[in-house]
């Protein structure tokens, strides 16, 4: 069963983090989500609330009948008919009343984020082999729910509009401006009762993310976004719904960084607030409105510098922006809050009740890790793509006039080997069509395979493709990039869009900064965390950093020494073979997420730009290999321009350090 959606009309002009005196009331008006255009008065079964209601109820009828001296027969008859009414077997000769007990509720709470535009069970970058990801098969789960429960209530917490090339060819070829999305049609049909706007839901500009909002028949929440210069909010800062007889609040917030990482597309349209602060105004302000209970539904991660990550991860605090994963100061600091479904980090996490405490457990990078939050509260994360629904439930009981949660319980449900639901594969079946054409077109030809499996820890011609764009594109001397996917192949034969949106999946645009050489070798550094701590038998890679904050840098040379503290690992750094100075001066081309200080390293962002003309790089590529036509590693592979330290450090098999000899070769197996 679907909630009633409330929404909530803001005061405007008004700054919900600043400015004197309590906040206005919160006006709501309440309406059916399978309904938009009705009003909902919804009255509770008694017989849901008390077994023996229908008998007290009758009771009722009957002394009012006998005060108001209408005689035995308009007393049974009233008994009679509220017994009728309420559907009720017939009363037993001697009713007696049992002792009464707590009214009791069961709600179960459906999670998505970070879905990415997938709705069929496809990346498209794997061939027509089923993928566990998609809305299809989420909502054959969220249908066994439904089924297997009475009160059900579905929530997401954004990044729903970018991120797959279904996402990018409607963008780009579905006429965005006169269609409904298929990503919003699928969520029409599955029934959500409200969707956080993510970071990644601005990457295709404010038309289309407003376009998307109209065409919802769900509300779009983020309680920390502005319109620019103004105190006026651009999205309803909460909804509440009703279900099961509770009055229930969702907040939702958008990750700060947006400022940077979409500039072009909101720099003078949007300011962007502190989402724990907007927790601390809204929260308090729900349950004065009547909240029995609070979901926060942030496009944010764990984090809080623990084993789930760093608090800062997208941009670094030097930006002056808040925090963006906030989901371990949301548990702590917001009283009231029950329940927490989180987004944008790209994590599988659930929690467990543990006395008067949560136990907070993740799986990352194949790592279970764990927290602690010193009280109760249910938080899950559903991990990306609709590879999980994240799933909470919980009975609460009637005490002294208000609800309370006597029972949590979190998981994630796997979508592997769950069929994709027909009517939300019908609503996408154009889309899905199309996008395949789209991505098996060819556009150029190559005669060898590019593998890039080992892009990360060797050089690789499949980065370096990436870098002879941008440097073909703005002339720098240098340019970075990152291996986005190392199971992203170029097989022999036609070179696809699929192939492409593969090497390069996101919507950065191309920029060329001006940087110095103690920049460079800062940035270098920074980058080589991306290797744990040496450690014989132990994963190379540093699981609190995702590959794509590994750049790789060419027009250089240089070694990582993986063996050496992080801060300390890159030697032999040259230039046309001579050292690079700290005072040397060069372009570097990279793409603006990094510039703007994504990903934590801040010192490009108030670099001369020298280079900036609005193009963003996976077209760039797609027009290069049109030019070329036909493309071998060899056109655009420098060899060895960086490399790993000591020689043989890292068993390309395993992913794991080897053992070094005392003399600091490592030690290698019989035979290599």
């Amino acid at each position: 069963m679907n909630g009633s959606l409330c929404a909530v009309a803001v005061p405007r002009n008004r700054d919900p983090f600043d400015g004197p005196g309590p906040p206005r009331p919160i006006q709501e008006h309440c309406r059916n989500p399978q309904e938009p255009n009705r009003d909902v008065h919804r009255q509770e079964d008694l017989r849901q609330v008390h077994p023996d209601a229908w008998w007290r109820g009758a009771r009722s009828c009957y002394h009012a009948a006998m005060r108001h001296r209408r005689g035995l027969a308009t007393g049974l008859l009233s008994l009679l008919a509220a017994q009728l009414s309420l559907g009720a077997k017939p009363l037993p000769k001697h009713p007696s009343v049992p002792a009464s007990s707590p009214p009791e509720i069961h709600l179960t709470i459906l999670g998505t984020c970070d879905i990415h535009g997938h709705i069929y069970p496809t990346t498209y970058l794997h061939g027509p082999k089923p993928e566990a990801v998609g809305l299809a098969r989420i909502e054959t789960l969220i249908r066994r729910e439904r089924a297997r429960h009475k009160h059900v209530l579905l929530i997401d917490s954004g990044d729903l509009l970018q991120g797959s090339p279904l996402a990018a060819w409607f963008a780009r070829h579905g006429d965005p401006r006169h269609h409904i999305s298929p990503m919003i049609a699928a969520m029409n049909q599955m029934g959500y009762a409200s969707f956080t706007v993510g970071n990644h839901d601005f990457d295709y500009g404010l038309p289309m993310l407003y376009k998307a909002r109209r065409d919802a028949r769900f509300p779009f929440i983020s309680a920390n976004v502005f319109k620019h210069g103004t105190r006026t909010l651009a999205f309803k800062p909460f909804v509440m719904v009703r279900e099961a007889g509770l009055k229930i609040g969702i907040i939702g917030t958008t990750p700060p960084g947006v400022a940077l990482s979409d500039k072009t597309q909101v720099q003078g349209r949007l300011d962007f607030g502190d989402a724990v602060k907007a927790f601390e105004r809204y929260v308090p302000l729900m349950k004065a409105e009547g909240a029995d209970l609070i979901i926060g539904a942030p496009h944010a991660g764990y984090g809080g510098n623990t084993a789930f990550g760093p608090t800062y991860d997208g941009y670094s605090a030097d930006s002056g922006l808040p925090a963006e994963q906030i989901g371990y100061q949301l548990a702590r600091q917001i009283r009231g809050l029950d329940v927490l479904l989180l987004g944008h980090s790209h994590q599988d996490v659930w929690s467990k009740p543990a006395s008067d405490s949560t136990l907070v457990l993740g799986k990352i990078a194949g790592h279970l890790v764990q927290d602690v939050v010193p009280r109760p509260i249910a938080i899950a994360q559903a991990d990306k793509w609709g590879a999980y629904l994240a799933k909470i439930d919980l009975t609460l009981q009637k005490r002294d006039g208000h609800w309370m949660i006597v029972h949590r319980a979190a998981t994630t449900l796997s979508t592997r080997g769950v069929p994709p639901d027909p009517a939300i594969l019908a609503i996408a079946r154009k889309a899905n069509q199309a996008t395949w054409a789209y991505v098996r077109k060819g556009i150029a030809t190559t005669h060898a395979t590019w593998n890039g499996r080992l892009a990360r820890i060797q050089d690789s011609p499949i980065v370096d493709l990436v870098n002879a764009v941008q440097l073909a594109t703005t002339h720098a001397q240098l340019s970075a990039a990152a291996d986005f996917d190392t199971s992203v192949n170029l097989a022999r034969g036609p070179i696809t869009m699929s192939e492409v949106a593969g090497i390069y999946p996101y919507e950065n645009l191309l920029v060329a900064v001006r940087i110095t050489g103690q920049q460079l070798k800062d940035y270098l550094e920074w980058s080589a965390r991306y290797f744990a701590p040496y450690q014989p038998g132990a994963p190379v890679a540093n699981p609190a950093i995702p590959g794509f904050d590994y750049d790789m840098v060419t027009g250089i040379h240089y070694v990582i020494d993986v063996t050496r503290p992080v801060g300390s690992r890159i030697l032999d750094l040259t230039y046309h073979g001579k050292p690079v100075t700290s005072d040397q001066s060069f372009t570097l081309a990279i793409n603006d997420y990094r510039q703007r200080g994504g990903g934590g390293f801040a010192e490009f962002a108030h670099a001369p730009v020298v280079y900036d003309h609005g193009e963003d790089i996976q077209s760039l590529i797609v027009s290069y290999l049109r030019r070329k036509k036909t493309l071998s590693p060899a056109d655009v592979f420098q060899h060895n321009n960086w490399r790993l330290a000591p020689a043989g450090a890292i068993d390309p098999a395993t992913m794991r350090y080897r053992a070094l000899a005392a003399t600091g070769s490592p030690r290698l197996p019989p035979g290599l």
